[in-house]
Protein backbone atom coordinates (compact mmCIF):
# COMPACT_ATOMS: atom_id res chain seq x y z
CA UNK A 1 0.00 0.00 0.00
CA UNK A 2 1.48 3.86 -1.04
CA UNK A 3 1.77 5.87 1.94
CA UNK A 4 1.38 9.53 1.23
CA UNK A 5 3.92 11.83 2.55
CA UNK A 6 2.89 15.34 2.82
CA UNK A 7 5.10 17.74 3.59
CA UNK A 8 3.46 21.59 5.47
CA UNK A 9 4.66 23.42 2.28
CA UNK A 10 1.97 20.86 0.21
CA UNK A 11 -0.37 21.51 2.25
CA UNK A 12 -0.44 25.32 2.97
CA UNK A 13 -0.48 25.36 -1.02
CA UNK A 14 -3.71 23.69 -0.76
CA UNK A 15 -4.98 27.35 0.36
CA UNK A 16 -6.04 29.54 -2.70
CA UNK A 17 -7.75 32.98 -2.84
CA UNK A 18 -11.14 33.19 -3.74
CA UNK A 19 -13.18 35.41 -5.43
CA UNK A 20 -14.32 36.89 -2.38
CA UNK A 21 -10.23 37.67 -1.46
CA UNK A 22 -10.40 34.83 1.24
CA UNK A 23 -7.87 32.04 1.34
CA UNK A 24 -10.27 28.94 0.47
CA UNK A 25 -8.94 25.01 1.65
CA UNK A 26 -10.41 22.68 -1.04
CA UNK A 27 -11.87 19.95 0.82
CA UNK A 28 -15.42 17.79 0.94
CA UNK A 29 -15.42 17.21 4.53
CA UNK A 30 -19.11 18.80 5.08
CA UNK A 31 -20.36 17.17 1.72
CA UNK A 32 -19.08 13.45 2.91
CA UNK A 33 -20.51 14.35 7.03
CA UNK A 34 -24.09 15.40 5.26
CA UNK A 35 -23.90 11.63 3.78
CA UNK A 36 -23.67 9.57 7.14
CA UNK A 37 -26.13 9.34 9.63
CA UNK A 38 -23.91 10.18 12.72
CA UNK A 39 -22.94 13.09 11.20
CA UNK A 40 -25.41 14.80 9.33
CA UNK A 41 -27.08 16.22 13.04
CA UNK A 42 -24.87 17.66 14.82
CA UNK A 43 -22.00 16.44 12.78
CA UNK A 44 -19.10 19.22 13.53
CA UNK A 45 -19.55 18.12 17.08
CA UNK A 46 -19.84 14.37 17.06
CA UNK A 47 -16.62 14.47 14.17
CA UNK A 48 -14.29 16.51 16.68
CA UNK A 49 -15.21 14.67 19.22
CA UNK A 50 -14.87 11.30 17.63
CA UNK A 51 -11.68 12.32 15.77
CA UNK A 52 -9.73 13.95 18.91
CA UNK A 53 -9.81 17.29 17.54
CA UNK A 54 -11.38 20.89 19.08
CA UNK A 55 -15.33 21.90 17.25
CA UNK A 56 -13.32 24.96 15.71
CA UNK A 57 -11.17 23.02 14.24
CA UNK A 58 -13.54 20.67 12.08
CA UNK A 59 -16.03 23.70 11.84
CA UNK A 60 -13.12 25.97 10.30
CA UNK A 61 -12.06 22.78 8.08
CA UNK A 62 -15.57 22.32 6.87
CA UNK A 63 -16.22 26.15 5.84
CA UNK A 64 -12.66 25.77 3.85
CA UNK A 65 -10.72 28.09 6.20
CA UNK A 66 -8.05 26.52 7.00
CA UNK A 67 -5.46 23.47 6.16
CA UNK A 68 -5.46 20.55 8.27
CA UNK A 69 -2.00 19.56 9.45
CA UNK A 70 -1.73 15.13 8.03
CA UNK A 71 -2.33 14.08 11.33
CA UNK A 72 -5.77 15.90 11.87
CA UNK A 73 -6.91 15.05 8.32
CA UNK A 74 -5.82 11.37 9.03
CA UNK A 75 -7.93 10.92 12.09
CA UNK A 76 -10.96 12.95 10.62
CA UNK A 77 -10.66 10.56 7.17
CA UNK A 78 -10.65 7.66 9.28
CA UNK A 79 -13.90 8.40 11.46
CA UNK A 80 -15.36 9.21 7.64
CA UNK A 81 -13.93 6.23 6.78
CA UNK A 82 -15.74 4.05 9.55
CA UNK A 83 -19.17 5.83 9.28
CA UNK A 84 -19.19 5.27 5.41
CA UNK A 85 -17.48 2.13 5.62
CA UNK A 86 -15.18 2.70 2.68
CA UNK A 87 -12.10 3.72 2.36
CA UNK A 88 -11.67 7.37 1.12
CA UNK A 89 -8.18 8.11 1.58
CA UNK A 90 -7.25 12.13 1.98
CA UNK A 91 -6.97 13.01 -1.66
CA UNK A 92 -10.25 12.22 -2.32
CA UNK A 93 -10.95 14.60 0.92
CA UNK A 94 -8.87 17.50 0.42
CA UNK A 95 -7.13 18.94 -3.06
CA UNK A 96 -5.23 21.07 -4.01
CA UNK A 97 -7.18 22.80 -6.78
CA UNK A 98 -10.78 21.67 -5.70
CA UNK A 99 -10.16 18.58 -8.36
CA UNK A 100 -10.43 15.06 -6.84
CA UNK A 101 -9.87 11.35 -8.71
CA UNK A 102 -13.57 10.39 -8.14
CA UNK A 103 -15.28 13.59 -9.15
CA UNK A 104 -18.74 13.35 -7.58
CA UNK A 105 -18.87 12.96 -3.42
CA UNK A 106 -22.15 11.14 -4.26
CA UNK A 107 -19.98 8.10 -6.51
CA UNK A 108 -17.36 8.82 -3.38
CA UNK A 109 -19.49 7.92 -1.04
CA UNK A 110 -21.82 5.13 -2.37
CA UNK A 111 -24.63 7.24 -2.91
CA UNK A 112 -27.41 7.07 -5.59
CA UNK A 113 -27.74 10.38 -6.03
CA UNK A 114 -28.69 13.62 -3.94
CA UNK A 115 -28.30 17.02 -4.24
CA UNK A 116 -26.93 19.44 -1.59
CA UNK A 117 -29.47 21.05 1.61
CA UNK A 118 -28.00 23.97 0.68
CA UNK A 119 -29.53 23.47 -2.84
CA UNK A 120 -33.20 24.06 -1.65
CA UNK A 121 -35.35 26.73 -0.34
CA UNK A 122 -37.15 26.02 3.01
CA UNK A 123 -40.14 24.92 1.52
CA UNK A 124 -38.60 22.59 -0.11
CA UNK A 125 -37.60 24.05 -4.25
CA UNK A 126 -34.91 24.02 -5.99
CA UNK A 127 -32.50 27.05 -5.99
CA UNK A 128 -32.75 28.60 -9.16
CA UNK A 129 -29.01 28.61 -9.34
CA UNK A 130 -28.73 24.97 -8.57
CA UNK A 131 -31.18 24.12 -11.39
CA UNK A 132 -28.52 23.23 -13.92
CA UNK A 133 -26.66 20.57 -11.53
CA UNK A 134 -28.09 17.47 -11.60
CA UNK A 135 -28.92 14.77 -8.52
CA UNK A 136 -25.36 13.15 -7.52
CA UNK A 137 -23.27 15.29 -10.08
CA UNK A 138 -21.76 17.81 -7.73
CA UNK A 139 -18.01 17.76 -6.27
CA UNK A 140 -19.29 18.40 -2.44
CA UNK A 141 -15.88 20.72 -2.82
CA UNK A 142 -16.43 24.02 -0.22
CA UNK A 143 -15.65 26.21 -3.01
CA UNK A 144 -17.74 24.62 -5.04
CA UNK A 145 -20.55 27.37 -6.51
CA UNK A 146 -18.94 29.97 -3.75
CA UNK A 147 -20.60 33.10 -3.26
CA UNK A 148 -24.00 31.05 -3.96
CA UNK A 149 -25.73 30.99 -0.66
Amino acid sequence: MRRLRWSWHALSMMNKTSTSGLVRCHNRIAAIMAHTSRYSFRGTSRLAKDAGVAKSTICHLTHGKSSPMYVTLKRIVSQLEFQIARRLGTREVVSEDGTYRTPFVCQLVGCAGCMPERAFHPDGTLKDEWSHVQPGKWTGDVAEFEGLK
